[in-house]
């Protein structure tokens, strides 16, 4: 847990990590396969259909949710037929994440994350501090990012281009604020003049 704590304070644990993994236990079909594999050791996917009396199509969608949510380990087994067993050990590293989640600590840095009063889908070009950590390739994703980098910015003032440089080496850890000021340029965020000496915000 001493290294868990150590990256809660510089990367806060979020709720969605412990989400994913609750959300897959929340339905009573795979709770019962969980107790199946709780009481046997190891068993085939066809024993467990014939077990809970349902599709194929369905035992196989819980089997693929709890698989991807850590609780159970797969195998091959004869042909198609794969063989599942319980991974105890995912049910203690949940109760750890649960205990981490509710931490006054996490609980403190969480709420200093700037993120959370931000649009979702800016998250993950940002650290918790609000700062920029790489730039996107879709056009759609830049302009997010624009919209969020031109508050920077106050209307109806003029800036040199190294106070524009210094303001948004302030907003970005990955040292290209050419690229930066040369977006905010071409998507109309901001104007310069013809000899590029003098910018303004647009927008």
């Amino acid at each position: 847990m001493q290294n868990q704590n150590s990256q809660t304070r510089s990367q806060p644990l979020q709720r969605g990590q412990v989400l994913f993994p609750l959300q897959a236990l929340a339905d009573d079909t795979r709770l019962q396969i969980l107790e199946l594999l709780a009481a046997n050791e190891q068993m085939l996917a066809q024993t467990i259909i014939e077990e809970l009396a349902v599709t194929q199509s369905t035992v196989s969608r819980h089997l693929k949710q709890l698989t991807n949510a850590g609780f159970l380990a797969e195998e091959r087994g004869d042909g198609a037929n794969k063989r599942y067993r319980l991974r105890r050990e995912r049910l203690d590293e949940l109760l750890d994440l649960l205990r981490l989640l509710l931490s006054p600590e996490n609980a403190q840095a969480v709420l200093t994350d700037v993120r959370r009063t931000l649009p979702q889908n800016l998250h993950r070009f940002l650290d918790r501090d609000g700062l920029v950590t790489q730039w996107p390739r879709t056009p759609t994703d830049h302009k997010s990012l624009l919209d969020y980098l031109i508050e920077k910015f106050r209307p109806n003032q003029l800036y040199s281009e190294a106070e524009v440089n210094e303001i948004l080496n302030q907003w970005h850890t990955f040292d290209d604020s050419a690229i930066l000021r040369r977006e905010m340029v071409d998507y109309g965020y901001m104007g310069r003049t013809s000899s590029g000496d003098r910018y303004w915000r647009e927008k």
